[in-house]
């Protein structure tokens, strides 16, 4: 069903690009510019409820972690405002996933985004000593699991709203802002690579979002040693 959602909407965005582009009045670009940007919002929240079902084709390939956190390095930091810091074990470099490298990256967006609003609405950025910290924090556990931590000190959450955070559409934001799919889709996209994610937080204090992926036992990287 979502499939063919798509499949509409796909000429009709066509359509009101091609128009946008050959008619000259005013009034009329508006408006069909205000089209173009709801068929965009639309076509963004059907990919997203995908994500969420977990109803999408994965191009996985294994790749050395360090590798798929270099080519998301830069990516990370605009995302917060240069405000992260990177705590990466020395024994997780050269571990192996298999992963759909384009999701992970979109999963772990999703959840920095997240972090960087919750520590905006608790500290001005525009002071000089600004407290504001979010860290991507990378460990390995027991040999067979990598757990990437994202630990913001940002306005937290309620006992309430975090027992929700994983629903679909629920958000503590105007729709006009956002879709409340974030955490969803983060949530899809991890447990269709075979590994969990898991949240605490303390209001006014804090938020911790954990994300488990399995590792590759006897993956390339080890097969070339």
């Amino acid at each position: 069903m979502a499939h063919n959602i798509n499949n509409f909407l796909t000429p009709i965005l066509a359509t009101a690009d091609f128009l946008e582009m050959t008619i000259t009045d005013k009034s009329l670009k508006k408006n069909l510019d205000i089209l173009s940007k709801s068929v965009e919002r639309i076509a963004s929240l059907v990919s997203n409820l995908l994500k969420y079902t977990k109803n999408y084709w994965m191009f996985e390939k294994e790749i050395k972690f360090y590798n798929f956190f270099e080519e998301n390095r830069l990516y990370f930091n605009e995302l917060t405002g240069n405000n992260i810091k990177f705590e990466i074990d020395d024994s997780c470099k050269d571990i192996m996933l298999n992963i759909d490298t384009a999701l992970i990256a979109e999963a772990i967006s999703n959840i920095l985004s997240n972090a960087n609003k919750a520590v905006a609405k608790k500290y001005d950025l525009n002071i000089s000593d600004y407290k504001g910290s979010i860290i991507f924090r990378v460990t390995k556990i027991n040999n067979d699991t990598l757990k990437i931590s994202i630990i913001d000190n940002g306005v937290g959450m309620s006992k309430d709203v975090l027992a929700k955070a994983f629903e679909p559409f629920f958000t503590t934001e105007e729709m006009a802002h956002t879709q409340g799919l974030g955490l969803p889709c983060a949530k899809g996209i991890i447990e269709s690579h075979k590994g969990r994610i898991e949240i605490t937080s303390k209001e006014g204090e804090g938020t911790t979002v954990d994300i488990y992926l399995p590792i590759v036992k006897g993956g390339l990287d080890e097969k070339n040693v």
